[in-house]
């Protein structure tokens, strides 16, 4: 189910109070199609994994053994990794 405010026309999943978009309160109405516009944050095609082309990326060994294997080489610049944590603290 989807909702869409009559007001401004923002839609979402979950039914607000107050639009997040244009403030208006009492405004979000089912949505008579039942789905929401398609959106998506990336610009380009969703591949599998196995038809993309990393290229050439320089990975740096950090000098354990098992590490450098984990990390398909070495560690990627820029890259971040988090080995452990709290639990809840998103590790997977």
């Amino acid at each position: 189910m989807a909702y869409r405010c009559s007001h401004c026309g923002y839609q979402s999943v979950k039914w607000f109070g107050k639009c997040p978009n244009c403030g208006e309160w009492d405004t979000f109405v089912a949505d008579k199609n039942g789905e929401t516009e398609d959106r998506s944050w990336i610009g380009e095609e969703v591949l599998p994994i196995s038809r993309i082309d990393l290229g050439d990326v320089k990975r740096l060994e950090c000098g354990i053994g098992e590490v450098d294997r984990l990390l398909g080489g070495g560690l990627v610049p820029g890259g971040v990794i988090l080995f452990g944590g709290e639990p809840g603290i998103g590790k997977s």
